[in-house]
């Protein structure tokens, strides 16, 4: 019975230590990095890097961030999801790619300090409404995709970037 007790015990001192241990430089860094992501994503000029999508039934897979991504730049988005699962799908890097025109932007700040973005694009093939939420004091962001005409809900979480710092491969779009 102590065993049960201490080993949760253990545990949590082992993360709290871990947890102490952030400089002052590092959380002034953390700081830094937030304001920049913010100033991207306020400005309209930023690519959200995905590491990993969530589907309608909740399912998730760990994907390239250079390759799935939601980007805004110049009032054009772009949103692509791709796979590697050796179908070239209809961007050439097994998945899709989504451009087109920024409509119904909208900002918002939460009584978290959350940033929240949403906007609408439409594109030659696909439209979407998008909502873009970055956390407060970090770079880390969700996006959730709602293409207007199915229910097929996607969530892309990742780092927000400024777009001339992104490194993304961005696939072929449909004529």
């Amino acid at each position: 019975m102590k065993r049960l007790f201490l080993i949760p015990l253990l545990g949590a001192l082992l993360l709290a230590s871990c947890a102490a241990t952030r400089t002052p430089a590092d959380l002034e860094l953390d700081r830094l990095k937030h304001e920049v992501a913010a100033n991207a994503l306020r400005s309209g000029e930023f690519v959200l890097e995905a590491y990993q999508l969530q589907f309608r039934r909740g399912t998730t897979a760990q994907v390239s961030s250079l390759t799935n991504f939601v980007a805004m730049s110049g009032g054009k988005a772009t949103v692509q999801i791709s796979f590697n699962n050796g179908r070239p799908g209809s961007n050439g890097l097994g998945g899709i790619t989504l451009d087109g025109e920024v409509s119904d932007l909208k900002t918002n700040i939460d009584k978290h300090g959350n940033i929240d973005l949403e906007f609408n694009v439409l594109g030659s093939f696909l439209s979407a409404q998008i909502e873009v939420m970055l956390y407060n004091g970090s770079t880390r962001a969700v996006a959730v995709v709602n293409p207007t005409f199915s229910g097929d809900r996607l969530t892309l979480y990742g780092n927000i970037v400024p777009a001339e710092a992104s490194s993304i491969f961005k696939g072929q779009t449909p004529p």
